[in-house]
């Protein structure tokens, strides 16, 4: 098939914001300039984004999902919530987590699935985890976000900067220290970032 990215302008830059596999393959990557993109990526064809096509198609696949589980939520941009509470009807949770990619790609989406003890752990697992499946056991999210780079998360330029300069790159690295260190230096914004990790 042929690689695209869909991009939205950024100030002066157009940043890629989502990718084909093929265009992945290649290593274009999300937030990545449009000209590195097509540097990295001969034959790369872009369009800009549409967050209005974008809700319509998320709230479409929304409605599909409802099939399989009673409680189906949003998470704009890219993402739905669905309740797990229905998981015994398809055998167990592994069962449908595989429903729900079927459903994702008989709509066309590449997608990533994750059951967790919570919907923002599940969200930041499907979001960094390598494979399109991922099942938290009860007890292992540390584990599960331990790796998962800090980065990647809408931090304050200060606070980013901040914890980077104090040698903390991943949620793992937080979750090691005292639980009151980076609330008392961070304040309520450190609090969140604690409890995520």
């Amino acid at each position: 098939g042929t690689a695209f990215a869909l991009t939205e302008a950024r100030g002066p830059r157009v940043v890629v914001v989502a990718s084909s596999p093929q265009a992945r393959a290649a290593g274009v990557r999300r937030g990545m300039a449009r000209t590195a993109a097509r540097a990295l990526c001969r034959g790369l064809q872009t369009l800009p984004d549409d967050p209005v096509a974008n809700q319509a198609a998320l709230v479409r696949l929304a409605e599909q999902a409802g099939a399989l589980s009673p409680y189906v939520a949003l998470d704009p941009p890219r993402g739905l919530f669905v309740d797990a509470c229905a998981a015994s009807v398809f055998g167990g949770e592994a069962n449908l987590l595989d429903a729900l990619l079927a459903l994702a790609r008989e709509a066309g989406y590449t997608a990533r699935v994750a059951l967790a003890g919570g919907p923002h752990l599940a969200r930041l697992v499907a979001l960094h985890q390598a494979g399109s499946v991922m099942i938290v056991p009860a007890g292992q999210d540390r584990g599960a976000v331990a790796g998962i780079p800090l980065a990647s998360l809408a931090l304050g330029d200060d606070l980013r900067r901040n914890l980077l300069g104090l040698g903390l790159t991943t949620l793992g690295d937080l979750a090691r220290l005292p639980s009151g260190t980076i609330p008392r230096r961070f304040g309520p914004e450190g609090l969140r970032l604690v409890r995520l990790a």
